[in-house]
């Protein structure tokens, strides 16, 4: 895997375990030795807008968060930080069975692909190939 295009993973998940499992895969996987994680996608966003990244970043989203969920956050995103940060790499990562959820998603400019969790180590080889 040619993880040199990408400089940053950010996990966006309001559930604990998710966010731990998520993040040793993607250690294990090489691809980030510390992901930055948050659990309020509030504060996501405002770390977002705030460090905007000269190359790809990718952050990694869950839909069913409270307050603010992946489609909400797309759209506060597309307003706050899409601009300045047009190197970043939306995947929305999830539980939802809904075909809605994923008709929604891959509909969406910013997100680049929707995968199911639990993420794997296939799954960011496959989405670096893809880049």
């Amino acid at each position: 895997m040619n993880t040199n295009a990408i400089k940053s993973v950010v996990l966006v998940d309001d559930n604990p375990d998710d966010l731990f499992i998520n993040s040793l895969v993607v250690q294990r996987s090489k691809l980030e030795k510390e992901p930055v994680q948050f659990s309020n996608p509030v504060s996501a966003l405002s770390y977002l807008a705030k460090t905007p990244l000269d190359g790809a970043r990718i952050v990694f989203l869950d839909i069913n968060m409270p307050y603010l969920d992946g489609f909400a956050f797309l759209e506060r995103y597309e307003q706050t930080c899409a601009q300045q940060n047009a190197g970043d790499l939306i995947v929305m990562l999830t539980t939802s069975m809904h075909s809605e959820d994923r008709q929604r998603a891959e509909s969406n400019k910013l997100v680049r692909r929707y995968l199911r969790k639990p993420l794997t180590v296939q799954d960011l080889e496959d989405l670096v190939e893809s880049l």
